[in-house]
């Protein structure tokens, strides 16, 4: 569980650009789109030092205002499998992320917080 996960939210929203650890997405919820993410986020957390690195869904990537998300990663399925499940099986074993939702003014954000890769780089259907 991400503690204070609005307060994340208010603080990286604040940041003048995305980085290679913050991405910040409207609604775009494809499944291999995430799963790139996860892995190429995981490995710029270890080059730029950090230990998690982020995606935000609910955020305008132009101007980073919060408007707020559909995207929901309990709900979605790959065929009859759950995202988060099926994510976790095309990613290598060498990383961890969660998914987190919170409101912030009203407006549903979903955060997922990825560690940095460990002991090899991160990848994701190898």
């Amino acid at each position: 569980m991400i503690r204070n996960a609005e307060l994340l939210v208010q603080e990286l929203v604040k940041r003048p650009t995305e980085t290679a650890w913050l991405e910040f997405k409207e609604s775009n919820k494809d499944p291999k789109m995430i799963g790139e993410q996860i892995s190429a986020l995981a490995n710029s957390a270890v080059l730029h030092m950090r230990d998690y690195a982020y995606l935000i869904w609910g955020v305008s990537d132009s101007d980073h205002q919060i408007v707020g998300t559909s995207f929901d990663p309990t709900s979605q399925k790959i065929g009859n499998e759950p995202l988060v499940n099926w994510i976790r099986h095309s990613v290598s074993d060498n990383i961890d992320f969660e998914f987190e939702s919170c409101e912030i003014n009203g407006k549903g954000i979903v955060i997922l917080r990825v560690s940095k890769a460990v002991y090899k780089p991160a990848t994701f259907e190898n």
